[in-house]
């Protein structure tokens, strides 16, 4: 049987049927504007090796995204706020949205692509690497050794 299932969906293209729901990442590290300085955000994202958080409001809406970068500027600033390097142009999806609908978006952002609903409530993050893997059918680490061998040209 499980031979059967696998000649079935070899040559499947599963950009068109996976979606950004089942690929997300959903209650990752969020930002809470008007609650968090720049201080707290830039120790959060060095705990977790980030270098990009998306921003919601009281209500889990959506507003954006800050970079390490910007608030490391804000910190040398003394600047108490973020609200001035939220980034509001940000690429976001519905969970429905299959991966190929997604691809195109990584051409344009160096950032993940950030779930919504409807509402535009905050659901969840789409990593790059994810898309990467999906289409590719590869694993991390052999993504890594494409990219380790790609360096090393």
């Amino acid at each position: 049987a499980n031979a059967y299932v696998e000649r079935f969906v070899e040559n499947v293209d599963r950009s068109k049927i996976i979606t950004a729901s089942s690929v997300m990442i959903d209650k990752p590290l969020v930002v809470r504007l008007w609650k968090e300085g720049p201080e707290g955000v830039i120790r959060k994202m060095k705990q977790r090796n980030l270098t990009v958080l998306p921003v919601v409001d009281a209500n889990n809406v959506l507003l954006g995204e800050v970079r390490l970068n910007d608030l490391l500027q804000l910190r040398k600033e003394q600047t108490k706020s973020i609200d001035s390097v939220v980034r509001h142009e940000v690429h976001s999806v519905l969970a429905d949205t299959v991966i190929e609908d997604i691809l195109p978006l990584m051409t344009k952002t160096n950032s993940p692509i950030w779930v919504v609903n409807e509402e535009r409530e905050f659901q969840g993050t789409v990593p790059l690497s994810s898309l990467i893997i999906e289409v590719t059918g590869k694993d991390k680490t052999e993504i890594n050794e494409i990219i380790k061998n790609a360096i090393d040209l």
